[in-house]
């Protein structure tokens, strides 16, 4: 039995006729691509990857994908899928919200003010977790919440394994040292601690809310310049989609140590 193979023409051979922007595009299209798929190693060293995880990262590289072959003119079976999916969504969609207007007819408002609250309550008991301890907005729309998640170390609440007897001192110091484990690059502003805006840390804020929160992706980074080290990052304005993920969210325990400036 003889293997075939198709043909190539001499054209398909000839390098790609791309302007200088359309390269950079595709340069910031392959990187992107690259970040996602670097999220795997780093679940594998932190807390591990789950199924969810798994699927998300690889459907945003494919996603990814897709755009890149666009790009470059280049059909791929990614892009076939994917438009194929999204016709799928789109009439799922069309059923979804109409069933969500004839169940939202039905609640009296007196019974969705305490879960959005209880929804509230969950994202900062967790943001406090983390070690940022402030959130400055919580904007919910008709199918997300936006979020300003503060950058700064004010009234956080962190988790750690410190040695029995610590000063807060040291559990101060433990918090900072496990920041800069997860990537993030700290700034000392004439003994103002923050997080340096830099892409270490906006891809380590990145990789915390793609392994807490799912699809919810930052919008927007917000720094501003500090007194002799650069910019400081002191903000990330986040698009929250998947509300049910906000209940799983973990909090402090209720006799958790205080660790701000």
């Amino acid at each position: 039995m003889h293997l075939t193979f198709p043909t190539t023409s001499a054209a398909d051979k000839e390098p790609l006729p791309l302007t200088k922007d359309q390269q950079a595009d595709i340069r910031a299209t392959a990187k992107k691509i690259q970040q996602h798929l670097q999220m795997i190693p780093f679940f594998f060293d932190n807390e591990g990857l789950s199924r969810e995880m798994a699927s998300s990262v690889l459907n945003l590289a494919e996603s990814d994908l897709a755009a890149l072959g666009k790009l470059m003119g280049v059909a791929t079976e990614s892009a076939e899928r994917i438009e194929q999916r999204h016709g799928d969504i789109r009439r799922a969609n069309l059923r979804v919200h109409e069933l969500e207007r004839l169940l939202g007819q039905a609640q009296p408002i007196e019974a969705i003010q305490p879960v959005l609250r209880t929804l509230c309550e969950q994202l900062n008991g967790w943001w406090d977790l983390e070690g940022f301890g402030h959130i400055s907005e919580i904007a919910f729309g008709e199918y997300n919440v936006k979020v300003s998640f503060s950058c700064q170390f004010i009234g956080c609440k962190p988790h750690l394994v410190a040695p029995e007897g610590a000063t807060h001192k040291e559990r101060k110091a433990l918090w900072l040292a496990s920041l800069q484990a997860r990537g993030f690059v700290l700034l000392d502003d004439d003994g103002d601690k923050g997080v340096k805006d830099c892409p270490e840390s906006r891809d380590a804020m990145r990789a915390l809310f793609a392994q807490r929160l799912g699809n919810a992706w930052i919008s927007q980074f917000v720094s501003r310049e500090s007194r002799a080290n650069g910019s400081q990052l002191v903000s990330g304005e986040v698009i929250i989609r998947d509300l049910a993920l906000i209940r799983a969210l973990p909090v402090p325990p209720a006799d958790a140590e205080e660790i701000d400036q």
